[in-house]
């Protein structure tokens, strides 16, 4: 009831999950332990909100529930006021207009709901605008319309927002705003970066150039590098390079900084060079970032060694004479080691290291996989009384976590360090030490860091969620149940958190292993003849959880797409249960989906065919392993070979143990691996 209850009511639906939210610790905690655990949410549907990102609080503040509520209140009493007005027939003002725009993109309401809002603040602002032919209305048309386009992005509908654009360029009002249309060409161009494919950005571009309403400035063609960058195009940056140059656009330094990361894709340290000289000439003097690209490319190209080792020195010598600020990752890029860089750096620095130098040596150090040089690092930082912030702890804790060397209680350690010193904790500590409970299976420690995120007022994001739900997975516990697992999923999807294929993937496990706990116990979940309902589904239990599972994953686009390990974990769970024919309904989903499944998922199968007594499909599935080149096992030639027996298909038993005799030296590696 819950879920269909927030499908209608968005607002009153937000507010409930925000006063739901405090009571998560409290919940969480009696569902993995309480065995009367409440059913505080329908089962029906999972669901679909979508997910809201919100910065993480500061340790020592607690967020307050209520709070958020009267911020969220007092947006919609704004709402009310505007409406009000309206009613009244008072003349509303452009800077009103704009300020119920911003009321309406802020407030945490549906997207649908925000879209609608705004669509119609946009008509009464035309209606206005054609009364009074006011210029200021039709800035604070074409600003609501930029707001529309950033709702169409975050909901990553770009058929609408292009729809938005479209109508906004054919518009009388596309001409003389550049301030304002550059915002929009901004959005969408990284809208369809985000959420678009590479065709479709080229077709978009092409089609402003085309019609000449590219706007003519700096950040517009900035960004357009950028976004060419990601799509590692350095021709076409030359050509946008040029443009902007023909233009007279190039007159400071951001500009030049993505097209020398361009040069940086093929390593053209000749160009660049030449680039650097043309800065040089017009009096813009280069940032150290821009320096150090120069260097790095220097360093890489083994083309002209000695001479590239002289122009490195020499672009380093002038860095020294013009002042710039040195950092550590001038003297990596020059291809120096990074603990020999910040040794330099320290000798020819009279300040403090600062943390931000610390930390590009820890990410290359963990990047280059020198995880023990890294933690001597951080124990140095301790003892020289170094600045270490939540960056740099972040780092150091993820390097322990992945180190088999470290056990899970140093990341424990470094945890309670960030705490202690008054960091800000954020989504990412989390994310590690939650994985660090994973590596031990330590689901209570687990449960008590999401009763942490909660009191701190951190939303758990999708990457805490996968992580939370990893350690259930992991656990050997059997404290609590399939539905009490059930439970805890649905407590996290009511946080707003949108599960992807991991996170469905990391649930079936968890369901799955409950049912091989039992099995190992010597009993099954569904002892009894299975449970089905008229259509063949299961009624309880944690079958009917995964197919559950696995519609929604269907209906719930791309992010939540099915792999290969979906197939093998529904087809092994759903055999295991007794629910051949719906394990048979996976397989054929993934043969549709051309998804290559492993043997121990056909074995599965063949032995729930074998029990059930459908030898034929057992027979089926045996040559669509031949047509799907999957090399059967030891396992899977006894299950088959059996079958032939029952079946009295003589020759083809033949041909099979013929075929096994052939694929001894196979079988023998694998089985003593």
């Amino acid at each position: 009831m819950l879920n269909r209850f927030c499908k209608l009511w968005p607002q009153t639906a937000l507010l409930v999950r925000r006063s739901y939210r405090p009571r998560f610790q409290s919940y969480v905690t009696e569902v993995v332990h309480d065995k009367t655990a409440i059913k505080a949410i329908s089962t029906k549907t999972l669901d679909q909100s979508t997910t809201t990102t919100t910065k993480s609080a500061n340790i020592p503040e607690q967020a307050s529930t209520d709070d958020t509520n009267s911020s969220i209140l007092e947006d919609a009493d704004k709402w009310s006021w505007y409406n009000k007005q309206k009613q009244d027939s008072r003349t509303i003002t452009p800077e009103e207009f704009i300020d119920t725009g911003v009321y309406i993109i802020k407030s945490r309401t549906s997207s649908t709901m925000t879209v609608a809002r705004l669509q119609a603040l946009l008509r009464d602002v035309n209606i206005q605008i054609q009364t009074t032919q006011d210029p200021e209305l039709v800035k604070a048309f074409l600003k609501i319309c930029n707001m529309l386009l950033s709702a169409y992005v975050r909901t990553k509908n770009i058929k609408d927002a292009k729809l938005v654009f479209d109508g906004l360029i054919a518009s009388p009002f596309w001409e003389g705003n550049e301030e304002i249309t550059t915002v929009s060409v901004v959005t969408l161009m990284y809208g369809i970066l985000e959420n678009g494919t590479r065709s479709d950005f080229y077709k978009f571009i092409n089609s402003v150039s085309k019609q000449n309403k590219l706007p003519c400035t700096e950040r517009v063609y900035r960004e357009l590098l950028y976004i060419l960058n990601q799509y590692r195009d350095v021709n076409a940056c030359r050509h946008y390079f040029k443009i902007m140059k023909d233009k007279g656009l190039l007159v400071h330094e951001p500009p030049y900084k993505p097209m020398f990361q361009a040069l940086t894709i093929e390593n053209n340290s000749e160009e660049a060079l030449e680039l650097l000289q043309e800065m040089k000439e017009k009096g813009i003097q280069p940032t150290t970032g821009v320096c150090c690209m120069v260097l790095r490319m220097l360093h890489d190209n083994k083309k002209n060694s000695k001479e590239n080792k002289k122009r490195m020195e020499q672009v380093y010598q002038e860095m020294l004479d013009s002042g710039v600020e040195l950092n550590v990752t001038v003297y990596i890029s020059m291809g120096w080691d990074p603990l020999d860089a910040l040794a330099e750096l320290k000798k020819r620095s009279s300040a403090p290291i600062s943390s931000r130098d610390y930390n590009t040596c820890l990410s290359r150090l963990i990047r280059t996989n020198r995880i023990q040089d890294a933690l001597q690092l951080y124990r140095n930082m301790i003892k020289e009384g170094a600045a270490i912030d939540q960056y740099a702890y972040s780092m150091i804790m993820d390097a322990a976590a992945k180190d088999n060397d470290q056990p899970p209680e140093a990341v424990y350690e470094m945890y309670e360090e960030m705490k202690q010193q008054g960091l800000q904790l954020d989504e990412v500590a989390y994310t590690i030490v939650l994985g660090a409970c994973a590596k031990e299976k330590n689901l209570t420690r687990a449960i008590r860091y999401i009763e942490e995120m909660i009191h701190y007022g951190i939303h758990p994001n999708q990457k805490n969620m996968n992580a939370f739900l990893a350690v259930v997975a992991t656990s050997s516990s059997t404290s609590f149940n399939p539905r009490k697992l059930r439970d805890i999923w649905l407590a996290l999807v009511s946080m707003g958190l949108q599960p992807d294929t991991r996170s469905f993937n990391v649930y079936f496990s968890a369901l799955y292993k409950q049912m091989q706990l039992w099995k190992a116990r010597g009993r099954s979940y569904y002892a009894s003849e299975s449970q089905e309902d008229n259509y063949g589904n299961p009624t309880r239990g944690p079958c009917r959880y995964m197919v559950m599972g696995y519609r929604a994953m269907k209906e719930r686009g791309p992010s939540s797409r099915p792999d290969f390990a979906t197939y093998t974990i529904l087809i092994k769970g759903l055999a295991c249960g007794g629910f051949t024919r719906l394990a048979m309904q996976i397989y054929e989903d993934a043969k549709n989906e051309r998804v290559y499944l492993d043997v121990t998922a056909f074995n599965e199968l063949i032995m729930a065919l074998d029990k059930k007594g459908d030898l034929s499909d057992i027979m089926s599935i045996w040559y669509d392993m031949k047509l799907l080149n999957v090399p059967p096992d030891n396992t899977t030639y006894d299950l088959v070979m059996d079958t032939c027996e029952k079946l009295g298909l003589h020759e083809t038993f033949l041909n099979i143990r013929s075929q096994r005799k052939n694929d001894f030296d196979r079988l023998w590696n694998k089985s003593n691996k």
